[in-house]
Order: structure tokens, then C-alpha cells, then sequence
């Protein structure tokens, strides 16, 4: 944790001692998770939360060295995890206003961090609390199809040239 906190820093931050660093990032792993209910977050997007973070205490930090670190295009060749089930909000506007436009904005997220494989769970309760369903029936099914092929599609259209999977369960 604390060198890749330090690498997406850099180090180049005057007076910025590592215990400090390494306590900040971890409250922000517990407001993404705890806060905003979140399993998941792209390195983009903590690096922009740290930067917040530590102007805030008064550091100099400036986001334009962790971006150009983002943007060389170092593959993370990792497994990224995707939980549907958290994706769903007590007042989601429907499928084709609230969820999936939901669902692929955070899958081009995942597939920014350049994966092997992108991992998508949680997709039975998902569909179950978008169906408003107690039991598994019908609709459900072809909710989860619909998902499933949703799913794959923006995949498809987003993944051309990169030697990535992707797994839904």
C-alpha cells in the first residue's frame, strides 16, 4: 500500500512524511468503502480524492505528474472487480435512465485501468433489487439477459485490441 501510494504521488511532495501519506490514504479507502458504499475504485479517481485530501492539509500537490503517470499507459495487468449489486440505488430512475448508464460508465472506468480480466459480481442480487423481486422468477431472467447482454456489448465495443476478459457472476 505505501508504495503505491507513493508511486501515484510521486514523492515530490515538500514536507509530506510517509506515515502521513500512508494514514491519508487509508481514510480515503475507508470513505469510498464506508461512506459511499463502495467495493471498488479506478486509480483515477483516488488519485484526484488524495490530491483533495492533501491541499486540504495544505500540501502542494499538484494532479498533473500522478495523471501523466496514469496516461504512459502503465498496465496494471490485474483483475479489477465490478459489484453490481452495490450499483443499485434506493431510488434508481430504471434501468435505461439510472442503471445502465450507471453500469458503463463504471465498466469504462475498469477498463481504463487496462486489466486481464474484469470481474463482474453480484448480478443475481442486482437483478433481484432492480425487479423488486423476493424470489427468483421469469422477469428476473430475462432482466439477467438483458444485463448479461448489455453487459457484453459495451465489452465489446470498448475492449477491441486489448487482450482482456471479463466474467459476470
Amino acid at each position: 500500500m505505501d508504495d503505491l501510494v507513493v508511486e501515484l504521488v510521486g514523492g515530490g511532495v515538500p514536507g509530506l512524511s510517509a506515515e502521513f501519506l500512508r494514514e491519508a490514504a487509508l481514510g480515503l479507502l475507508k470513505y469510498f468503502r464506508e461512506e459511499l458504499r463502495r467495493d471498488q475504485v479506478t486509480v483515477s479517481e483516488f488519485v484526484e480524492a488524495l490530491a483533495v485530501v492533501l491541499r486540504g492539509f495544505g500540501f502542494p500537490f499538484e494532479l498533473h505528474a500522478a495523471k501523466a503517470h496514469a496516461e504512459a499507459g502503465a498496465p496494471m495487468h490485474g483483475r479489477v472487480e465490478l459489484a453490481l449489486d452495490g450499483m443499485v440505488g434506493n431510488a434508481d430512475q430504471g434501468m435505461e435512465k439510472g442503471f445502465l448508464p450507471r453500469l458503463r460508465r463504471e465498466l469504462l472506468q475498469c477498463l481504463a485501468a487496462a486489466p486481464c480480466l474484469v470481474r463482474m459480481t453480484g448480478l443475481r442480487p442486482c437483478v433481484k433489487r432492480l425487479s423488486g423481486a423476493r424470489r427468483w422468477n421469469r422477469r428476473c431472467q430475462r432482466l439477467r439477459d438483458q444485463i448479461v447482454g448489455y453487459v457484453r456489448l459495451c465489452f465489446a465495443e470498448n475492449s477491441a485490441g486489448r487482450d482482456c476478459a471479463l466474467v459476470v457472476t
